[in-house]
C-alpha cells in the first residue's frame, strides 16, 4: 500500500494546512506556527497511522516534511504580499489609539479645569496635553 491509496488523507491534510496557515499569518501573525504545526501532527499521524493500514511510517512522514515546507512558502508569499496592507493596518490603529488618548486627555483637562484646586496640577497637566496635542499633530501629519 502506498500513500497514493489514501487520497482522503492527502486532501483533507493539504486543504487544512493552507486554511491553517492563512489563518495563522493573517489573524493571528504567527509566522512559522503553522509549518511547525502541521509537521508534528502530521508526524505523529505517520507513526499511528502504519498500526491500521498497510504502509510504513517513511512515505508519511515525508508528506509530513513536504507540506511543512510547502507552509513555509505560503506563509512566505504572505508576508511579501500583505506587507503594506498590515503596515497600513498598524498606522490606523496607531492613529485611531492615539486619537482616543486625545479624547481621554481632554476630558481631563475640562475636569481640572472645572475642579481649578489645585494650580501647580493644572499647569503640570497643560504642559502634558499641549506636549501631546503637538505630538498628535505632527505624528498624524507624517502619514500624510
Amino acid at each position: 500500500m502506498s500513500i497514493f491509496d489514501m487520497p482522503n488523507y492527502l486532501w483533507i491534510t493539504f486543504v487544512a494546512a493552507i486554511l491553517l496557515t492563512v489563518f495563522c499569518n493573517l489573524v493571528l501573525n504567527k509566522w512559522f506556527f503553522p509549518a511547525i504545526t502541521t509537521f508534528i501532527v502530521l508526524a505523529i499521524a505517520a507513526f499511528l497511522i502504519p498500526n491500521f493500514y498497510n504502509i510504513s511510517y517513511e512515505p508519511l512522514l515525508g508528506y509530513a516534511a513536504f507540506l511543512a515546507i510547502f507552509c513555509i512558502i505560503i506563509t512566505f508569499l504572505l508576508w511579501y504580499f500583505t506587507r503594506n496592507w498590515r503596515r497600513k493596518r498598524k498606522e490606523k490603529n496607531l492613529i485611531k489609539k492615539l486619537e482616543n488618548e486625545a479624547v481621554f486627555l481632554d476630558k481631563k483637562l475640562k475636569n481640572i479645569h472645572a475642579t481649578n484646586n489645585n494650580k501647580k496640577a493644572l499647569q503640570e497637566d497643560l504642559i502634558a496635553c499641549s506636549a501631546f496635542y503637538f505630538y498628535l499633530n505632527a505624528f498624524s501629519t507624517s502619514f500624510n
